[in-house]
């Protein structure tokens, strides 16, 4: 069904490549039409100019104050766009600060590019296509490298499990997928060669009904698609050199048509959570209602009032790295199940969600080979977050710390005397 989809998708609504023109206003707002025919003047004005073999000095004057007027008009829309923006943002601070990174020239991590560059064990090499193959095998096992570090505890299953109703998981109907698929967001990057987000939007309310019957068997058996487990991992630069594969990090890019699943066992799943009050109250990170602004007010409140009684406060801040990467499936599912009360089929499609994934890298339009994902939980999509939220759920009662956490950001704080 999902092949057919895309089939007559392709065959009555192609995909077109944007030109440059395209390109620039949709990534530069503030150039107006005007200001791009402005633009094409003044390129066509420079390349007469630029071809005569006479200077022409008068003329040339004058493409100079036309230049730099429209230099000037640029800016000024530029400045008109990021103020609306701002103005627009007002109550919302994620997309406040995106303005304002946008502004600073930080809104877009840098995405790895062919270079010429020794080919050593963690470095990227000459060629496209062997580039993505080195740091998709890099992505395939960092995870599990690292993992193999951490001492690994002994499970044991408690006297007593958690009994909680764990019918969370009932069939859903074309109307609830119809919902989700009209509150996706048709600006989120896609893998390539995939059902735009858009394109879905518009048939939602035929394919929902297609949708439904398929997620209604994938629950009923406990299954997850596997032609929903392949991502396209996008390597953004973090820190350090842009030679070394271990200075970028991974963001899964999933199928348009696994946010529906996804967001639906989501949905689900977070609404089972919160029901039960099963996340700590100092957990802060991807929890709707809390915010980092709540967390720093935690610490704050907790330093303040120690104090209030003459005591000294030492804090820890922690960072873990690749958090998301090292998750170790078997612990996970064993919290889901003794924990969480999560069994049954609704155990088993989660496991059947985080076994048998794959991913490959692009580079300049050349393809890695794909590469299994034994560990961690995919950055970038819906379901993993909450995941990690489960699993390191129970932090905060291994220590006498006071824990804030705030997804794999920690603070550890102890007062005394």
């Amino acid at each position: 069904m999902l092949t057919s989809f895309e089939n007559v998708l392709n065959k009555h609504a192609p995909l077109k490549t944007l030109s440059k023109r395209q390109e620039r206003s949709k990534s530069k707002p503030w150039l107006t039409k005007g200001l791009l025919r402005s633009i094409e003047t003044k390129n066509k004005l420079y390349t007469n100019l630029h071809n005569k073999s006479v200077q022409d000095d008068h003329k040339w004057a004058e493409f100079l104050k036309y230049r730099n007027k429209l230099n000037r008009l640029i800016e000024k829309s530029k400045v008109n766009c990021y103020m609306q923006q701002i103005a627009g943002s007002n109550d919302n601070s994620s997309l406040m600060w995106k303005t304002i990174k946008n502004i600073l020239n930080k809104g877009h991590k840098k995405q790895v590019h062919q270079q010429d560059l020794q080919n050593k064990d963690d470095t990227l090499t000459k060629s496209s296509k062997e580039s993505a193959d080195k740091i998709n095998t890099y992505f395939s096992v960092v995870g599990k490298t690292l993992a193999s570090k951490i001492p690994q505890p002994t499970i044991i299953s408690p006297s007593c499990q958690c009994n909680l109703n764990n019918s969370f998981l009932q069939h859903t109907c074309s109307s609830e997928i119809e919902h989700v698929i009209k509150n996706l967001n048709s600006k989120k990057t896609i893998p390539l060669d995939h059902v735009p987000i858009k394109s879905i939007k518009m048939s939602s309310s035929i394919i929902s009904i297609y949708f439904c019957d398929i997620f209604n068997n994938c629950i009923s058996f406990g299954v997850y698609l596997d032609i929903l487990k392949t991502a396209q991992i996008a390597p953004f630069h973090e820190t350090g050199s842009y030679e070394r594969c271990s200075n970028y990090r991974g963001i899964s890019l999933l199928p348009p048509i696994n946010k529906v699943f996804e967001k639906l066992l989501y949905d689900k799943l977070c609404s089972y959570v919160e029901h039960n009050i099963l996340l700590a109250d100092c957990q802060y990170g991807f929890r709707r209602g809390l915010s980092t602004e709540l967390a720093i007010n935690d610490l704050q409140n907790f330093l303040a009032q120690n104090s209030d009684k003459g005591l000294v406060t030492c804090s820890v801040f922690l960072d873990l790295a690749k958090a998301f990467d090292t998750v170790n499936h078997d612990i996970l599912l064993h919290k889901l199940d003794i924990q969480y009360g999560i069994n049954g089929l609704r155990l088993s499609l989660l496991k059947n969600y985080l076994e048998n994934r794959s991913h490959y890298v692009v580079i300049n339009d050349s393809r890695s080979e794909k590469a299994k994902f034994t560990c961690g939980v995919p950055q970038g999509s819906t379901l993993g977050p909450l995941l990690f939220l489960l699993y390191v759920n129970k932090l905060p009662l291994v220590s006498n710390f006071k824990t804030i956490l705030f997804a794999d950001d920690t603070v550890l704080s102890l007062s005394a005397n």
